[in-house]
């Protein structure tokens, strides 16, 4: 990968926190729990192509507990989302950005374990 397209793939991720984290915000009916689909819809609403909606809500829902989905569901802030809320949120826009982009994920934030070194060569 280019440098070129790393610093894009970043501005692409940032602009998609930013954007999605000012989306947030949802009110919280009741204090039920907020569904995956119930999640989607709303980021799609606010114009959340739907694609990243289902990879964002997707990585939210298999890296946070319930109480830190709703907190990030109803935040208006990244105060509110909670630190461990706001870095998933932030993960997870950098690998659907990502993927929304067309490059690879495989080895994104860490090492990809499919590749080889010169002595396995």
């Amino acid at each position: 990968m280019t440098s070129t397209t790393s610093h894009r793939l970043a501005v692409g991720a940032l602009s998609l926190s930013l954007a999605v984290g000012a989306s947030l915000g949802f009110a919280a009916c009741g204090g039920d729990d907020v569904s995956k689909d119930k999640f989607k819809s709303e980021l799609v609403d606010q114009g959340t192509e739907e694609g990243v909606a289902d990879c964002l809500v997707n990585d939210l829902f298999e890296n946070l507990d319930q109480d830190d989905i709703n907190k990030v569901y109803a935040a208006d802030t990244e105060e509110e989302a909670g630190e461990t809320g706001s870095k998933a949120l932030t993960d997870a826009s950098t690998r659907c950005a990502t993927e929304a982009e067309g490059a690879p994920t495989e080895g994104v934030g860490g090492d990809d374990p499919t590749e080889t070194t010169e002595a396995e060569g």
